[in-house]
Formats: C-alpha cells, structure tokens, sequence
C-alpha cells in the first residue's frame, strides 16, 4: 500500500508568548499551508500449517519546514512502524495468539517523537459446548513499555513531555451463546406484490 496526501491548511497545536507579557505562553492551534504526507506499507499473511502469522510494516514520511527559535528546521525524519501477529490453532480446539507491535522514533506534524515504543499482546481462547461457551484469557503490554517522548517545537520555546501508560493487564473474558427463539412469522410481506410492482 502506497498513499501520498498533502493536506491543506492543516492543524497543529502551537504555542506562541503573550505580546503583553512574554512570560506568558499560550498553547492554541494553527494551520500549515501545507503538510505533504506519504504512507507506505507491505503485508504478508502467510499460513504454514497450524501457525498463521502476519507481518505489517511500514513508514509515515512527512516534509515540512517551520521556524522555531528563529531558525527554520527540518521535520522530515520518517516514522517506523511494524506489527508480527501470530496466531496457533492448536489441539481440543485451543487458539495462541502472540502480538508484537513497535513505533520507532521520527516526526509527526510539529512532533519530535523521542522513544520507541514495543508492545507484546497475548491470548489463549478455548471453546466447549459445541462453540456455545467460550473463555479467553489476554494479556497486554506484557513488558510495560507502551511510552512515548513528545519534542513539540514552537515559534519561541520547545516543549518537551515522557509519558508512561498504565496499560499492562491481564482479562478473562467467559461467553456462553444462548439458543435465539425461532422466527413463528409464517406469512408473506405485505409489500411485495407493491416491491415487485417497483
């Protein structure tokens, strides 16, 4: 998959001094001119058996110039993404799944993006009762690493900003499918001689 988009005036957070106060600084909103974008990515789905992986990856590669600090700079640096999902039908009907997924570092916008990022996801489902009930069990974000470093640059400051998400947890999710009562309409439409009529 191959996009290239250019986006007009699009938007972008911004932080400019009061002119009344310069100690001041006011986080708002601006439009670009322009913000030409280009997305490629390759998937492959293979299947070997009873594993069936599936690998993603690509770059999100941006180029705009702005002016910070009086100094115009380049946020053309492209941004890393790929994904391995794995999934393994394995015996008595039990289905292993293990997901990875990593952002590398590179620009966004009038973003700095300064960590790279590497999620590990899990699940064991298994169903009984003729697919009647069915139990999975997940984990996500096994090694705590979902995280980010924002550089946002603006006209006269940089702001810099590390988050770290609480999103490790383990869910067991039960599903028990109850037998839906069968339709006791046994007439025709009401409306068909008129739709065939149409």
């Amino acid at each position: 998959m191959v996009s290239y988009k250019s986006e007009k005036d699009a938007i972008i957070y911004w932080t400019e001094q009061l002119e009344t106060n310069p100690a001041v600084s006011v986080i708002a909103y601006r439009n670009l001119e322009k913000l030409p974008t280009l997305t490629t990515f390759l998937n492959l789905s293979p299947t070997f058996g009873i594993w069936s992986p599936q690998l993603s990856g690509g770059i999100l590669k941006q180029w705009l110039t702005i002016t910070t600090n009086n100094e115009k700079i380049k946020l053309n640096q492209p941004l890393p993404i790929v994904s391995f999902n794995n999934s393994f039908r394995l015996p008595n009907e039990f289905i292993f799944s293990l997901d990875g997924s990593f952002q590398g570092k590179g620009n966004y916008q009038n973003i700095y993006l300064s960590e790279n990022k590497f999620i590990v996801n899990f699940g064991i489902i298994k169903s009984f009762l003729n697919n009647q009930l069915r139990v999975e069990l997940k984990g996500n974000d096994l090694f705590y690493d979902s995280k980010e470093g924002n550089l946002l640059y603006n006209k006269q400051m940089e702001l810099f900003q590390v988050n770290r998400f609480d999103t490790r947890f383990v869910e067991l999710t039960v599903r028990y499918k109850f037998n839906t009562a069968q339709s006791k309409y046994k007439g025709t439409g009401a409306g068909e001689k008129e739709m065939n009529r149409l």
